[in-house]
């Protein structure tokens, strides 16, 4: 009897660390109270972090460019060299202050970030699609050129995979990424050919430091799209098929609705669809989907904290698996959920949120006749249908503690990696309310009495 191995991707991470180490180090350096060098270690050690607890569960596709300081969009835009003439920052040239004005604003008195500027107004902050993360509007203006600004993302793989990982580098879509910018005097999309050039080379740097695929978010693609938006799409596809790397073409908040034929005719090597949010696009996608076609399925919600049921979810798919070569995969980025339950006193037992739990929920060898062959000790309680809606989970586990404190640990059982900062003694961290100018994103997971403002509600 033939059976088949389920591959399993992550299409990002939580960024925040499961104690809120990055927030705290971010308003560390903020305060002047610690060095540019120092915030850039504990962002490294929390990348680390991430990719050595996700392989530990088993993911077999891991991404990198995944973790921001402040917010992927934001990190795309300096990328590209968007930049805003009044931050008065030279091609080539974006330092972290700069990047930290355009997520903050400064003021003359107070920067809050240790460094010299002239009062600055904050780039524009609005929600991303349908969620409660906000993400800073690139701004575009007549006459401005483009130009690359570092390479971050190629950056990113290579610290990975220097550590051991080999990752799928997650970079925001053109296309998307124009729709989302506001222009000055000016159509954003009449900067779709030099931020297409820009694409190429980025692309280009990747294949060249080894990565076969890149993972590219074309969330824009369940809307309705503009016929502007649709010749775009096509051109910039067929200018970046060429790149030498595989390109994983991403979509999630919804379905492709009027667009599957469409997306599945973009020279791509694979293509993500949201599961959760659409799960009766399935048919469509899969009518108009070459076999040649990779398809990654998101299956397991990444916006809310409620397991899914695997026995039904991987019943239903293994005929599909059987036909085809299939990534199982979280409906978008795990960005919108909370690192560790174990962590979050307030939260109920009941509600596993645990992402390194999400990873290892997608784990399970699929036979086209005989459904699954699930692992041993599988102590979950299956919870009925099907779908997008909450479920509880109950019997969960008891939480590993850490062998070197003693505290729990948010690694997996028997892992006490304090060094690769999956782990903090007591007292490694504070509660406080939410300084003024720190964006609802970054007190996304706080439990519910410390959060700082109302509009800090999980996704």
């Amino acid at each position: 009897m033939k059976t088949m191995t389920v591959t399993v991707a992550t299409l990002g991470f939580p960024r925040i660390g499961p104690r809120r180490e990055l927030k705290s180090a971010l308003e560390r350096y903020w305060s002047g109270t610690s060095s540019e060098t120092e915030l850039l270690e504990a962002a490294s050690g929390l990348r680390t972090a991430a990719w050595a607890r996700q392989r530990a569960l088993g993911a077999d596709w891991l991404p990198s460019n995944d973790f921001s300081l402040y917010d992927h969009v934001l990190d795309t835009s300096v990328m590209l060299g968007a930049i805003p003439a009044r931050y008065g920052a030279a091609d080539d040239q974006t330092d972290l202050a700069t990047y930290f004005a355009m997520a903050r604003g400064t003021t003359a008195q107070d920067d809050g970030c240790g460094h010299a500027h002239a009062s600055l107004t904050a780039c524009e902050m609005t929600k991303w699609f349908d969620t409660n993360y906000h993400y800073m509007v690139p701004e575009l203006a007549a006459g401005q050129k483009l130009a690359l600004n570092g390479a971050k993302i190629v950056d990113d793989y290579r610290e990975a995979k220097a550590q051991g990982f080999e990752t799928r580098p997650v970079l925001l879509g053109p296309v998307t990424w124009l729709s989302l910018a506001k222009g000055c005097d000016v159509d954003p999309f009449d900067f779709l050919d030099e931020v297409l050039s820009l694409y190429a080379v980025i692309l280009g740097r990747l294949a060249a430091a080894g990565a076969e695929w890149v993972q590219i978010d074309e969330p824009v693609l369940v809307l309705d799209l503009a016929d502007r938006q649709r010749d775009a799409l096509a051109r910039a596809y067929d200018t970046l098929s060429g790149s030498g790397v595989k390109l994983m073409l991403t979509t999630y908040f919804g379905g492709l609705e009027d667009n599957p034929e469409f997306a599945v005719a973009l020279p791509v090597h694979g293509l993500h669809i949201d599961l959760v949010r659409a799960p009766d696009q399935i048919d469509a996608v899969l009518k108009a989907a070459p076999k040649t076609l990779v398809l990654s399925l998101g299956i397991v919600d990444g916006r809310n904290v409620w397991r899914a049921d695997l026995e039904a979810l991987l019943d239903h798919l293994a005929p599909i698996a059987a036909a085809r070569d299939v990534i199982l995969a979280p409906s978008c980025s795990l960005l919108h959920t909370p690192v560790d339950l174990a962590l979050e006193k307030e939260a109920r037992a009941g509600g596993d949120a645990m992402a390194r739990l999400r990873r290892s929920e997608d784990r399970g060898t699929i036979d086209p006749q005989a459904g699954i062959e699930r692992r041993p000790q599988d102590r979950r309680r299956r919870t009925g249908r099907l779908g997008p809606g909450r479920r509880q989970s109950q019997d969960v586990p008891a939480h590993p503690r850490c062998d070197s404190c003693r505290t729990p640990c948010s690694g997996v059982a028997g892992d006490a990696r304090p060094a690769l900062a999956v782990c903090r003694a007591p007292g490694g961290t504070s509660r406080h309310a939410r300084p003024a100018g720190i964006p609802d994103h970054h007190d996304r997971i706080l439990p519910a009495d410390q959060r700082g403002s109302s509009c800090a509600r999980r996704a």
